[in-house]
Parts: C-alpha cells; sequence; structure tokens
C-alpha cells in the first residue's frame, strides 16, 4: 500500500498521522514529544524524526510517498528549508515543511481559499487568496494576541485586583483566581503574573469560563469581549487584499473558538451581522488532514 504523511509538529505534542494515497483514508496516528523550532531546533528534529520512524515501522518499513510536515516555530522560509534538508537526510520521499498554522488552514479549508483564525494561548489570523498569503495578529502577548486566552486571562486578573483594591473580597472570579493560584491577596497576584510562563497565566481561562457558566456576568462579558476581539481580527484580515467583495470561508481553530461557546457565539454574532456572505467553518479536525490537499 502506498501512503502519505501529515504531521503536526506543536509546542506540547508532535502528531503524525499516515493516510492512504489513493483513497485518502486514515490509516493510524502516532504521537511523540513536543517540537518547537524557535525553542529547541535540534529536540524538535529528532521528535518529527521519531514521529516518522514510527509510521514507516506500522507500514512494514515502506516509507511513504510523500510528507508534510506544519512545525511549530517555523516562521521563514529559511527555517523550512533548513528542517527539509535536515529531515531528508534519512528520508528517500517527497518532503513539504510549512508552519503549523499553514497546515490548519489547509485542512481546516481543504486546500482552498479562505480565512482560518486560530485562538489558543494565543491569536492569529491567517488569509489566502488567489495565490496571496497574509496575516493579522500574532504579534505575542504584548503586542497583540487579542481575545486569545492569554489576553483573557489578564483580563480577569486585572479585574480581581480592582475587586481587592475596592474591598470586594467576595466576588466570586477574584476568589476563584486565588483559590488557582493559592493566594490571598494583591500581592499574591502580582507575584504569580510575574512569575508565571505565558502558557500558565494562559491556563486561567478555563477558569472564567467555568465561573462564566454559573451565570457571573463580569466572567461572561470578558469571555463575550474575547469573541469580539477575534471577529476584530478577521475583519482586518478581510480587508488586506480588499477580499471583502468576494465570498470567502471562515475556519475557526483552536480552544477557544472549538470549545468555548460563550467566546464562540460571541464571535459568530459579530461576523454573521457584519460579513454575512463570509460562511463560518467550525470543524474540530485532524489538521495534520492538510496534506491530502498539498
Amino acid at each position: 500500500m502506498t501512503y502519505m504523511i501529515g504531521i503536526d509538529g506543536g509546542g506540547t505534542k508532535t502528531k503524525a498521522t499516515s493516510f492512504d494515497l489513493t483513497t485518502g483514508k486514515t490509516l493510524f496516528s502516532v504521537q511523540t514529544g513536543p517540537a518547537n523550532f524557535s525553542v529547541q531546533y535540534q529536540g524538535s528534529i529528532e521528535q518529527v524524526r521519531k514521529s516518522i520512524q514510527l509510521c514507516i515501522e506500522q507500514m512494514g518499513g515502506i516509507q511513504p510517498e510523500r510528507i508534510l510536515l506544519g512545525a511549530s516555530g517555523a516562521h521563514s522560509k529559511e527555517i523550512c528549508q533548513q528542517i527539509e534538508v535536515d529531515l531528508r537526510q534519512t528520508l528517500n520521499c517527497k518532503l513539504t515543511v510549512i508552519d503549523d498554522a499553514q497546515l490548519a488552514h489547509t485542512a481546516l479549508l481543504q486546500g482552498k481559499d479562505g480565512i482560518l483564525i486560530i485562538a489558543g494561548t494565543g491569536s492569529i489570523a491567517l488569509g489566502r487568496y488567489n495565490g496571496e498569503e497574509w496575516r493579522t495578529g500574532g504579534w505575542g502577548y504584548l503586542l497583540g494576541d487579542e481575545g486569545s486566552g492569554y489576553w483573557i486571562s489578564i483580563k480577569a486578573l486585572q479585574f480581581a485586583m480592582f475587586q481587592l483594591e475596592t474591598k470586594n473580597n467576595h466576588d466570586v472570579l477574584t476568589q476563584a483566581i486565588l483559590n488557582s493560584i493559592k493566594g490571598q491577596n494583591m500581592s499574591d497576584i502580582k507575584s504569580f503574573v510575574y512569575a508565571a510562563s505565558k502558557q500558565e497565566i494562559a491556563t486561567l481561562s478555563e477558569l472564567v469560563y467555568d465561573v462564566a457558566q454559573k451565570n457571573y456576568e463580569p466572567a461572561i462579558t470578558i469571555l463575550r469581549e474575547a469573541g469580539e476581539q477575534l471577529a476584530q481580527l478577521v475583519k482586518r484580515a478581510l480587508t488586506i487584499p480588499n477580499s471583502l467583495h468576494f465570498q470567502m470561508e471562515i475556519a475557526v481553530s483552536g480552544s477557544l473558538l472549538l470549545k468555548n461557546d460563550i467566546v464562540y457565539d460571541s464571535f459568530e454574532t459579530i461576523i454573521s451581522q457584519d460579513l454575512p456572505k463570509h460562511k463560518l467553518v467550525r470543524e474540530d479536525r485532524n489538521v495534520c488532514e492538510g496534506v491530502l490537499y498539498s
């Protein structure tokens, strides 16, 4: 059987899926460790190489016809080309490396033109139209990442600081945050923020969602504002090629838009009102399927 491999190299894990070359049917998936090429290049190479080898072993030693790798941290053509060179040392097949956002776009929009909005720890919109590709957002937590998990968490922490400063010590969201960080006061929140990693801070967005589901309005407001920010990111993306004149699909990715209904409903409301001819695609799919449309 001839087959191909799609690989999603991410900051928490590397997932590789093998597909039948003729039918596109999923054969199996394997998983190895994290692969972020801007953080740990050589370690990422080893994790991707291991995932490929596991797939080859599953196929009885037969190499695939082609491989498409979407690599986290591969933000330039030069890095992608270097990754290709290093991986080809042990391969005898067609290999293409793109970044992970491009892989997700290809998979979720099935190789077609459109906009992909990703909202996880950070946020970014990736657009393709008529051979042109561009991005809006994705500037990192200091300059952007509007509507992201980190953005939500910081808004909630700022809210908690205000409540404590004004002696509103019984606020539900504030108490939930203090319990989560094992703190008691403003100094504890400040210490947490300046010592924690971006990912650790961003996980508080899940707590905000839990509180919002108990109909606590301040938490709901923060999540709705996140959806509005993500919608604005899409609207900016659509102005770059002047593509507002054309009907395009808008696909969503990342936990905030796939699993957080408050954020998504707020996002969808604005897109439906302001961009009614652009179809929304909300499907939690295996982005390794990008190899099927490459």
